[in-house]
């Protein structure tokens, strides 16, 4: 189910990215077009960093398990950054050992 559910939400997608991709070009070249699509790319950037932040904000500072503070994704946060800007690590890595790690930690 949750298989289907991921292709339902994300092909629809993908496929009006490639149909449309092809004329990105041309689009461009229009004053008009080409600063709707820059508002379109500031628009997107905008709400990740607004989504980051909240999801921020939800992982570390409120309450779990009577503590004021997340600790456990604070250390992952850690881990996770040195093992990315130290080891250029691929970031599928660093998402799937910081699994690991709040796996581990859930069980301390």
């Amino acid at each position: 189910g949750a298989i289907v559910a991921t292709l339902g939400i994300c092909l629809p997608s993908f496929f009006i990215v490639l149909a449309v991709n092809p004329i990105i070009p041309k689009l461009r070249r229009s004053k008009w077009t080409a600063a709707f699509l820059d508002a379109v790319n500031v628009s997107a950037v905008a709400i990740m960093v607004v989504v980051t932040l909240n999801l921020l904000y939800q992982i570390l500072w409120v309450p779990t398990d009577g503590l004021p503070v997340n600790w456990e994704a604070i250390l992952i946060i850690i881990l996770a950054g040195f093992a990315l800007f130290k080891y250029k690590l691929n970031a599928a890595w660093v998402v799937l050992g910081s699994s690991i790690i709040g796996w581990g930690l859930s069980y301390i």
